[in-house]
């Protein structure tokens, strides 16, 4: 495992993917835009208060096809964290 400031990750421009609550509580106390997807453990996962999280999406690929859409406008993708 590389701690976050051996791979000089800007947090606060990053995202984060999960599909369990303990994942968007994680990035948000990183300080990553946060997105729950409702695949894997998401499915069973009871709604989050969308102040906890930056979105909520019922599979991985929308969340993807999100971050490409804000590349493709010039905001750039720092780092992406998926943990499953």
């Amino acid at each position: 495992f590389y701690h976050i400031q051996d791979l000089d990750i800007d947090l606060q421009s990053s995202y984060m993917i999960g599909d369990k609550i303990s994942d968007i509580e994680a990035g948000v106390a990183a300080g990553c835009y946060s997105f729950l997807v409702r695949t894997g453990h998401g499915t069973e996962q009871k709604l989050i208060e969308r102040s906890q999280c930056s979105g909520v999406f019922d599979g991985l690929s929308q969340a993807v096809e999100l971050l490409i859409g804000l590349n493709k406008l010039g905001i750039v993708v720092v780092g992406l964290l998926i943990h499953s």
